[in-house]
């Protein structure tokens, strides 16, 4: 199991604007996409916590949710992948 291609799979059900998936995957910002309000950010948090079996921490949201890279290493490390 690779978590950045699981985590960009689920990202790429989410962003939906024209280049948004591309924009984040290549370094942006999650939050500044058009398409990320808060009803995304729920969508988000029970994909992840459905696919990856964990439970998010409401106070990490910030610094979970900044970037691609961000989320991929918060998996990882509540995983232990």
């Amino acid at each position: 199991m690779n978590i950045r291609n699981d985590c960009i799979e689920i990202l790429s059900g989410i962003l939906v604007q024209d280049g948004e998936l591309e924009a984040v995957v290549n370094g942006g910002p999650l939050f500044s996409t058009a398409s990320f309000d808060s009803l995304t950010l729920v969508n988000l948090i029970v994909a992840l916590e459905n696919k990856f079996s964990m439970q998010i921490d409401s106070d990490d949201f910030e610094s979970i949710f900044g970037s691609l890279g961000s989320l991929v290493s918060y998996v990882e490390s509540r995983t232990g992948r």
